[in-house]
């Protein structure tokens, strides 16, 4: 029998490049994927939504904003799919507004990026990024909410919130496995020497 694994793994490599790169990660060191020797096959089976939407937060250039919109696209798109029953307002107003930012063939493009905002803006309003607010009101309304919120500060080429998706799409029901996959399909390479 083999002895216990040590907590406190020795990391070697790209992961200790990594760690001294980034001063904090996310997630867990010992992580079976995060051990894999080369970090094409870690991105590859890395089955952490949240760590795969921060390293691609860190890793995107800040004036590429065709990935940038990209990303949202493809984070609208899951969020579409997850989207609950409501009858609020405000988030049926960012939902059209962040649909007509992803028509490409939108012709007023900052007509529609400032409604998108000030959508945002009243639905950060009515649904707080507040622990104590998602524990008295966190249902599948608040999560959708904060996702839409988020993805349209990805849109606008801010990816500070952007491992948040993750956490709410996780929370609406979106498999981790698919969510990383469908992020895969269209950042394939890894992020991990970036």
């Amino acid at each position: 029998m083999a002895p216990p694994k040590d907590p406190l793994i020795e990391i070697k490599g790209w992961q200790q490049a990594l760690q001294q790169r980034m001063h904090y990660l996310p997630w867990e060191q010992d992580a079976s994927w995060f051990r894999c020797s080369d970090p094409q096959e870690a991105w590859a089976k890395c089955n952490d939504p949240c760590a795969v939407l921060w390293m691609l937060g860190k890793s995107l250039d800040l004036h590429d904003w065709t990935a940038y919109r990209e990303l949202a696209a493809c984070l609208y798109h899951v969020a579409k799919v997850h989207s609950p029953s409501h009858d609020v307002l405000e988030i049926d107003v960012l939902d059209a507004a962040l649909s007509d930012l992803q028509d490409k063939r939108h012709l007023w493009y900052y007509a529609g990026y400032t409604h998108c905002k000030t959508a945002a803006y009243r639905v950060n309003r009515l649904f707080p990024d507040d622990n104590i607010f998602e524990i008295e009101h966190g249902d599948a309304t608040y999560f959708y909410a904060r996702c839409l919120s988020d993805i349209f500060t990805v849109y606008a080429g801010v990816a500070t919130r952007l491992h948040h998706v993750g956490y709410y799409l996780g929370k609406l029901g979106a498999e981790p496995l698919m969510l990383c996959g469908v992020l895969r399909t269209r950042f394939s390479v890894e992020r991990f020497t970036r």
